[in-house]
């Protein structure tokens, strides 16, 4: 038995702990959607299917309520959604409709408050998770391209950048 070169055994380690921070993110997303289906269901409307992105990450932390929405100008939440490439006027002018005419789910301040809390800290662990995993991407990436049989991997048809790594390294 001879072990496998330290380069694939970091390559191998990276891929799991990558793998493992995309499944915590997917928790913490499941976690955010259920606690904003409790206050602000309208949320998942104005940030569409992807909490993790940095634009339903920034909305949060901006507008943690419906109510704070509502107060925001118009040109500030349009300037908010330009600045984060969604540039489509009519998606744009749909969600700026959606905050103006959306009615509280609850008006009971325990909850609010609470969930408040819990959205900045469910937001908080989506950011360090997604910059983490974007670490162990680019390490990952330099591994793969210093590898000696990376190429037979990368050139496998379906396997890109998660996969290939985790094909080189099981083999």
């Amino acid at each position: 038995w001879r072990p496998d070169a330290p380069q694939t055994r970091e390559l191998r380690l990276l891929a799991e702990y990558r793998r493992d921070a995309v499944d915590q993110r997917t928790r913490v997303s499941n976690q955010l959607t259920a606690v904003l289906k409790l206050y602000f269901p309208q949320a998942l409307q104005l940030l569409g299917d992807n909490l993790h992105a940095a634009q339903a990450c920034d909305f949060l932390s901006k507008w943690t309520t419906l109510e704070a929405a509502q107060k925001a100008s118009v040109d500030s939440l349009r300037k908010f959604y330009w600045s984060h490439n969604c540039r489509s006027g009519e998606r744009i002018q749909e969600r700026l409709d959606l905050v103006k005419s959306a009615i509280p789910l609850t008006r009971d301040e325990a909850i609010i408050l609470s969930s408040v809390l819990r959205v900045r800290c469910l937001v908080g662990q989506l950011r360090a998770l997604t910059k983490s995993i974007a670490d162990f991407e680019l390490r990952i990436k330099q591994l793969m391209q210093q590898h000696p049989d990376a190429s037979l991997f990368t050139e496998l048809p379906g396997a890109g950048p998660a996969l290939a790594p985790r094909l080189l390294t099981a083999f």
